[in-house]
């Protein structure tokens, strides 16, 4: 839904051009294969637990996207992360 609406904000060319640069090709691609894991998951093979799996990385992409807009927000986070000896 959040890329849809910026979609509709930009266009959805220079949305498509913004999903593909280096820093967000990775979210993006994360994003739309668990997309589909969520739907095959529902639709198909009706399992609530990989449902809820893909639900929640679906949801860290979308926050990893967004954090690429906001200067420095990823590297925070990546050394809050280390920090807590978590990656």
């Amino acid at each position: 839904f959040l890329m849809a609406s910026t979609m509709f904000l930009v266009g959805p060319s220079r949305q498509f051009k913004s999903m593909m640069e280096a820093s967000r090709w990775q979210a993006t691609v994360v994003y739309f294969a668990s997309m589909s894991g969520t739907l095959a998951s529902a639709l198909w093979l009706g399992s609530t637990m990989l449902v809820l799996i893909f639900t929640c990385v679906q949801l860290a992409a979308m926050v990893w996207y967004c954090m690429s807009y906001i200067p420095f927000a990823r590297t925070i986070v990546k050394r809050f992360l280390r920090m807590l000896r978590i990656i």
